[in-house]
């Protein structure tokens, strides 16, 4: 019985025995379990992560080849491309340089600035961008080779950016200012970088199919055209119309001879084709409206005038409320200017208009007397090139000024006195190619496309060749082609650099941004004179000659030396260059004894001055605070 009590007893420590091990067996394996479950439960986050990083990298892809549109031109493409970087990194400013061979450099294509509004970008077009604040201005050109695709952090000056090349060395992108990304934005700008050198590709050759058809087209048929009709009484005529329709706000216009008892109207524009038709035909409406005007110098009338019977009843049905009519001198003609609206029209804006209309007739009688349109040409260019200063207050004088501090600077480098004319000569004429151009790019208000800053950029040689059949005097022509040159090589229209840009153009230039800076735009207000003196420093060496920038500076402190403490250099009138129908109408007008902005009422907004901001007091106050 003892021994059969051990045995059961060893059974049953076997027992619980096998039954521990049984349970530390579930136990391994149940752990087991867990351990390859969380394996697998990592390696399908792993892989998620992967596949979200991969769609990432394709969509970055994939938007690049989205963006080819062979119907853009390369600066549309362009955005494009910046678009895809703005949804990967948000800043301020983005730039993209892209390789130029001639010059060996990197040259700056396209610019965006963020606006006020969270994610609206705005376009900049150079110095056509609205002035709201001082912005990052990148450099137009960059030496530097860059073969790295890792986007990299540097500083331009004491602006932080960031920067990364494209692969092949084709270009390089800058944004800014920045200082920091995350590990996920710079492998998608990685990415961005090494697949974006074939869509350049891309774009760069259709962009030199493009403008190879757009630009030497546009410059040929300009320059062409212009040759041909320098003596084109038409198209002089045409051009002084546009400008006298903008300046009184007129709808359109005509301009009517009469001519052996019957009229001829040469220039008429603003009318429907089938009321314009009827117009320049009828005979007896011209007379009548002629009659009507009678010896006086013009005539304005409105529906509620008695003289309104004498505007022909297709004129009013087609929506006229008010023609003005004004008399030619040297033939029987007359203008004639059409209102679709009531305006307000300003006595200077009709001393304006009565000038050219008086000179278009003597043009005319020229013509038909068949005498030399040489000086009558030359004058009239003048007188358009004043007129389309005047078309805006900001820019009152500017012609005149660029040729007074040309001028200047010419003598203080004691030039012969032939050379000096011919300086003033081109730099009174600098801008007139811009007459060449098309009306709606001369008359455009506000800012251009890329298309039209291109062509509005011909007028450097559109200019030259208008000048050309005016003059023999080869030099003059060559510092209006070549006054938008720099000094650094990153000009139009032939790149030169440095001395080999004629010394004419270079003092223009020098003289063309100083102005500039002093005389302001509608969008911008003028800067102090200080600040004036200190930007034209800064350009010195890169846009401007050095020496010429010493040079107008030199000029000046002579000046500002003799002037008297309190006082302003001179007339602000003189100053200014302000024409006598605007000064006459100002009080302070030929008075010496005060400062203008001393005088109540002074009409410094008919020249887009205002007292606080004008070159005349900030150049007083610069002296007056040392």
């Amino acid at each position: 019985m003892e021994a059969l009590m051990n045995v059961l007893s060893e059974v049953r420590i076997y027992v619980q025995k096998i039954d521990l091990e049984f349970i530390n067996l579930n136990l391994v394996l149940y752990i087991i379990f867990v351990a390859m479950l969380f394996s697998a439960f990592i390696l399908i986050i792993v892989q998620k992560n992967k596949i979200k990083k991969n769609n990432e990298n394709n969509q970055v892809i994939q938007r690049l080849l989205n963006s080819i549109d062979v119907q853009s031109d390369l600066t549309k493409q362009l955005y494009s491309i910046l678009d895809i970087i703005i949804s990967i990194v948000a800043t301020d400013g983005y730039f993209i340089y892209l390789w130029d061979n001639k010059s060996g450099s990197y040259v700056l294509r396209t610019t965006k600035y963020r606006t006020s509004e969270l994610g609206i970008v705005e376009v900049s077009y150079s110095g056509l961008t609205p002035y709201e604040k001082e912005k990052y201005n990148p450099p137009l050109g960059l030496s530097e080779q860059l073969d790295s695709l890792e986007p990299e952090f540097i500083k331009d000056g004491e602006v932080p950016l960031l920067r990364m090349g494209i692969s092949g060395g084709k270009g390089q992108i800058r944004m800014g200012p920045i200082t920091k990304i995350s590990p996920k934005q710079q492998q998608m700008l990685k990415v961005f970088s090494e697949n974006a050198d074939n869509i350049l590709d891309i774009y760069l050759t259709m962009d030199k199919l493009n403008n190879d058809v757009e630009i030497i087209t546009t410059t040929g048929n300009a320059i062409t055209e212009l040759s041909k009709s320098a003596f084109k009484m038409e198209t002089l005529s045409s051009k002084i119309m546009a400008i006298s329709s903008q300046v009184i706000e007129a709808g359109g216009c005509c301009f009517a001879i009469k001519d052996r008892g019957k009229w001829n109207v040469p220039i008429h524009t603003g009318l429907s084709s089938n009321v314009d038709q009827h117009f320049i035909t009828d005979n007896e409406a011209l007379e009548n409206m002629y009659e009507v005007l009678g010896d006086k110098s013009f005539l304005f009338i409105k529906q509620n005038s008695k003289e309104f019977y004498s505007i022909p009843y297709y004129l009013v049905a087609s929506g006229i409320q008010a023609i003005m009519l004004v008399q030619t001198q040297g033939i029987q003609g007359m203008a004639v200017f059409l209102y679709y609206r009531l305006p307000r029209v300003e006595d200077y804006s009709i001393s304006v208009v009565l000038m050219m209309t008086k000179r278009l007739g003597e043009l005319w009688e020229n013509q038909t007397k068949l005498k030399s349109l040489s000086n009558s040409y030359v004058h009239m260019l003048q007188i358009l090139v004043d007129s389309t200063d005047n078309l805006e207050p900001t820019t009152v004088g500017h012609s005149e000024l660029i040729a007074n501090y040309s001028t200047a600077i010419a003598m203080e480098l004691k030039l012969p006195q032939s050379e000096v004319e011919s300086i003033r000569m081109a730099a009174y004429f600098h801008d007139v190619g811009m007459l060449g151009l098309s009306n709606d790019i001369l008359l455009k208000q506000g800012k251009y496309t890329q298309l039209e800053y291109e062509m509005m950029k011909l007028h450097s040689i559109v200019g030259a060749s208008i000048i050309e059949a005016t003059t023999s005097k080869e030099e003059v022509v060559s510092y209006i082609r070549h006054h938008h040159e720099r000094w650094d090589g990153y000009g139009y229209p032939d790149n030169l650099k440095q001395n080999q840009i004629p010394l004419g153009a270079r003092i223009i230039a020098v003289a063309d941004m100083f102005n500039a800076k002093l005389q302001g735009r509608k969008y911008r207000e003028p800067v102090p004179y200080e600040r004036a003196v200190s930007d034209l420093l800064a350009a010195s060496g890169t846009q401007l000659d050095p020496r010429l920038v010493k040079t107008l500076l030199s000029w000046l402190n002579k000046k500002r030396s003799k002037a008297q403490r309190g006082k302003a250099m001179g007339p602000c009138w003189e100053i200014n260059c302000c024409p006598i129908h605007i000064s006459k109408e100002c009080p302070a007008y030929g008075k010496i004894d005060k400062n203008c902005w001393e005088i109540n009422g002074v009409n410094c907004l008919a020249h887009g001055s205002k007292c606080s901001s004008c070159f005349v007091k900030t150049e007083m106050l610069s002296r007056s605070d040392k």
